[in-house]
C-alpha cells in the first residue's frame, strides 16, 4: 500500500469514526432526557411522564441501533488498516408496556436502572471511539 494509499484509508477510518461518535452523542442525548422523564415518572408524574420518557427511550434505541451501525463500518474501516478495534453496544429492549400498564415506583427504578445501564455502556463507547480516533490522527500524522 502507498503512502497515500494509507492516508486514505486512515481518513475514512476516520470518517466513519466522526459519524459514529456523532450517533453516539445523538443517543446519549436521548437516554438522558428519558432518564430525566424517569425521575419525574419516579416522582409521582403518571401515566403521561411514563409515555414520554418511553417515547425518548423508543427514540434513543432507534439512535443506538443507528450507533451500533456506524461502528460496525468503523471496525470495517479499521480493519482496512490492519488496527483491531471491536466496539459494540448492546440495547436491550425495555419495559415499556410494564411501565405504562404497571405504572409504580418499582417499576419506574426498574427501567431508570436500565437506562443508566445503557448510559454507562454508552460512555465506554464513546471513550473506546474518541481513542481510537485520536491514535488514527496520530498515525496520519506519522505517516
Amino acid at each position: 500500500m502507498t503512502k497515500e494509499e494509507y492516508i486514505r484509508e486512515i481518513d475514512e477510518a476516520l470518517a466513519a469514526g466522526r459519524s459514529a461518535m456523532g450517533a453516539l452523542d445523538e443517543a446519549d442525548g436521548c437516554l438522558k432526557s428519558a432518564r430525566n422523564w424517569g425521575i419525574f415518572d419516579i416522582l409521582g408524574g403518571g401515566m403521561i411522564s411514563s409515555f414520554i420518557k418511553h417515547e425518548r427511550l423508543s427514540r434513543a434505541q432507534d439512535l443506538v441501533q443507528q450507533a451500533g451501525k456506524e461502528l460496525q463500518r468503523f471496525n470495517k474501516e479499521l480493519s482496512d488498516i490492519q488496527m483491531q478495534n471491536d466496539v459494540r453496544i448492546r440495547c436491550d429492549g425495555l419495559t415499556q408496556a410494564i411501565d405504562i400498564f404497571f405504572d409504580n415506583v418499582l417499576v419506574d427504578v426498574m427501567v431508570q436502572s436500565k437506562i443508566a445501564d445503557l448510559q454507562r455502556q454508552m460512555a465506554v463507547s464513546k471513550q473506546q471511539v474518541q481513542s481510537t480516533i485520536e491514535r488514527l490522527e496520530q498515525m496520519k500524522r506519522q505517516a
